[in-house]
C-alpha cells in the first residue's frame, strides 16, 4: 500500500531540495512524498507536499505541491520556487493523498462527508479557460477538471485567486497513465497580462490556504476524481 510520509523518514533531507523553513518552529512546514519514490541515492522525480498548520481566528492548514525532476535539481542554480505546481500522480498515489489530507482534519463534519455539494469551490465552464489565461491546447483537452477555490476572506484574501486542475484518467492500449493535480494561487491582477499563464508562471504559485471544512470539499472533489472513469 502506497503512503505519504516525511521526506526525513524516507532519507531525504529536505534541504537536498533547498526547501527553507524560517518563521516561528511551530507554524514551520514539514515536507513529504510518497513511499513508493527511490532511495536517495538513486536517479528520480519527486512529488514533494508541504504542510503547515497555523492559527488565524481558526485553524489553517497550508498546503504546496511541488514536482521536482532529477535534471532540475541537478542544476546549480536550482531553486524550488522555479519548480512546477502540480503532482504527477497515479491514480494509488491519489487514493494515498485522500487518507492522507483526512487524517490531516481533527475532525470531520459529517454533513460535509456525506454531501455532494461544494460551497468553496465553483466548477469553471470552458468558456471561462481563456480568462485564467489557459493556453488554447489546455483548453482543447480541457474537461470537467478545472474548479475555483473560493474561501471566505478569514482563509485567504479577496485578492487572490485559486485555481485547482485535477487528474482526468486515461489508458492507452490498456495501459494506465498518470495525471496530473495543479495547483496556482496567485494575485487577481496578474490576470491583466497577457504572457501570464497559472500553471506555467515564472515562479512557483502552487500553494493553497484550506481550513478544516474546504479542505473536506477539496477532499470530497479529489475523491470524485479519483474513482472516475478512464477515458480512452
Amino acid at each position: 500500500m502506497t503512503t505519504i510520509q516525511p521526506l526525513e523518514a524516507l532519507g531525504y533531507d529536505p534541504d537536498m531540495f533547498k526547501l527553507s523553513n524560517p518563521g516561528d518552529e511551530t507554524e514551520k512546514f514539514i515536507y513529504y512524498t510518497f513511499d513508493d519514490t527511490s532511495p536517495p541515492a538513486l536517479a528520480n522525480d519527486w512529488n514533494i507536499i508541504g504542510l503547515r498548520r497555523r492559527f488565524k481566528e481558526t485553524l489553517l492548514l497550508d498546503v504546496s505541491v511541488m514536482y521536482v525532476g532529477d535534471d532540475e535539481l541537478s542544476l546549480k542554480e536550482f531553486s524550488p520556487e522555479y519548480a512546477a505546481s502540480f503532482l504527477d500522480l497515479s491514480r494509488i498515489q491519489v487514493q494515498a493523498l485522500i487518507t492522507w489530507l483526512e487524517r490531516s482534519i481533527s475532525s470531520s463534519s459529517p454533513e460535509t462527508a456525506q454531501s455532494t455539494q461544494t460551497k468553496y469551490f465553483r466548477p469553471l465552464q470552458i468558456s471561462e479557460l481563456g480568462d485564467i489565461r489557459l493556453d488554447s491546447w489546455e483548453i482543447q483537452h480541457a474537461g470537467d477538471n478545472y474548479y475555483y477555490y473560493l474561501p471566505d476572506e478569514n482563509v485567504q484574501s479577496a485578492q487572490k485567486v485559486s485555481v485547482i486542475c485535477f487528474p482526468i484518467w486515461k489508458s492507452e492500449r490498456g495501459v494506465q497513465r498518470t495525471d496530473l493535480l495543479r495547483f496556482a494561487t496567485f494575485d487577481h491582477h496578474l490576470l491583466h497580462s497577457s504572457e501570464f499563464r497559472p500553471f506555467d508562471a515564472d515562479k512557483w504559485l502552487g500553494y493553497m490556504t484550506f481550513s478544516e471544512e474546504t479542505l473536506q470539499e477539496f477532499i470530497l472533489l479529489l475523491r470524485k476524481f479519483a474513482y472516475a472513469p478512464f477515458v480512452e
